[in-house]
């Protein structure tokens, strides 16, 4: 997600996160799926993000905002994680 804002900053200058956020993966990776098939090979490298960036400790995927990272043991932040983890597990099993 941060490569496409380009120049943007945080309010406090902290670098925007460059890694593989779970929830925006798994939501275009199933949107794409929805229009394009579940396997073609266009949208292959969403399901592929998903396998290589799920925590192996925890079982779950995090996501991270523009904004912060938000804290996981906050109520926001295990929401945004089960949002994350939904979506991410909605990527690889595609649409029925």
């Amino acid at each position: 997600m941060s490569s496409f804002v380009g120049s943007w900053k945080r309010r406090d200058n902290t670098p925007l996160e460059a890694k593989s956020d779970g929830y925006a993966t798994g939501v275009v990776s199933y949107a794409l799926q929805m229009r394009h098939g579940a396997r073609s090979a266009a949208v292959e490298t969403g399901p592929e993000l998903a396998r290589g960036n799920q925590d192996k400790t925890e079982g779950r995927w995090l996501a991270y905002s523009l904004n912060k990272e938000r804290d996981l043991s906050s109520d926001v932040g295990r929401f945004m994680s089960d949002a994350a983890t939904a979506h991410a597990v909605l990527a690889l099993i595609g649409p029925k």
